[in-house]
């Protein structure tokens, strides 16, 4: 499966986007193949629940694109799959909770923190 971007390309949107504290329309087509991208790859395409799931990736990397630091890396590719497939595994996890305990995720969390799970 070829990538879908140019990682140079993506990498002058990214530097272009910072210097100028936005995101242009360009970086979210880009993040949005990458989005896409990740859930071919993971093998993820017959899930019943994907719309779901892409969308609350695309939220994530929207929250985190301004977050690339260029003199760190020149790869963002490789940064921004990662942010998206940690957002699959947390969906996941979110999901679980509300089908397998019968509660809500943030329930969950707040009962782990005391002890009482």
């Amino acid at each position: 499966m070829a990538l879908p971007i140019d990682n140079a390309k993506l990498l002058e949107e990214v530097i272009l986007c910072r210097a100028f504290g936005v995101c242009s329309p360009k970086l979210v087509e880009y993040l949005t193949a990458i989005n896409e991208y990740a859930v071919a790859k993971k093998g993820y395409t017959d899930y019943s629940q994907k719309e779901d799931m892409l969308s609350h990736s695309m939220v994530n990397l929207m929250n985190v694109w301004s977050k690339f630091d260029p003199s760190k890396s020149s790869n963002p590719f490789a940064f921004y799959y990662v942010c998206a497939w940690g957002s699959f595994v947390n969906y996941w996890h979110r999901e679980r909770c509300q089908e397998v305990l019968g509660i809500d995720y943030e329930t969950y969390c707040k009962a782990a923190e005391t002890g009482s799970y």
